[in-house]
């Protein structure tokens, strides 16, 4: 944004997003799924690389990995907000939330699979969107809400 505002007006701005950013965050657990694909052998003789002697066999082992994020959370109308990312307006579900994290948590939650918090579960509705005032300073996710009974 040359010649309207200064690099100290800029850097102003981003702090005080900054300081917004951390006066009306709450914590967000954030939860991923890491796949290995584990052989497990019953025989001596078995070649897991060559297959041989069908004695071993192939498992898909999953480890669930959290961690804790900053998040502003905005509970969505859905009468009213609308993701119009795509080509088609989809309306969200009852329930859903938008969070607003910063480039960390983006970082994480992009190749997440559900995030908590209020003792509510979610998954990810969309793609993030890019967001402040002078740069890509904050990231905006959508979450709909899983019923888990």
């Amino acid at each position: 944004m040359a010649g309207f505002l200064s690099t100290d007006t800029v850097t102003s701005i981003r702090s005080t997003f900054d300081v917004l950013h951390a006066t009306f965050a709450r914590d967000i657990t954030v939860y991923k799924t890491n796949k290995k694909e584990v052989t497990i052998s019953t025989d001596s003789k078995y070649n897991p690389i060559y297959g041989r002697n069908n004695a071993g066999r192939r498992v898909t082992q999953e480890t669930v990995v959290s961690s804790t994020f900053q998040a502003r959370i905005y509970y969505v109308k859905s009468e009213e907000d609308e993701i119009t990312d795509a080509q088609d307006k989809v309306y969200l579900p009852i329930g859903s939330v938008k969070i607003i994290v910063d480039q960390s948590a983006y970082e994480y939650i992009r190749e997440a699979t559900n995030v908590t918090f209020d003792s509510n579960k979610f998954s990810i509705a969309a793609h993030a969107n890019p967001y402040g005032f002078t740069a890509n300073q904050f990231f905006v996710f959508y979450l709909t809400p899983l019923d888990e009974n």
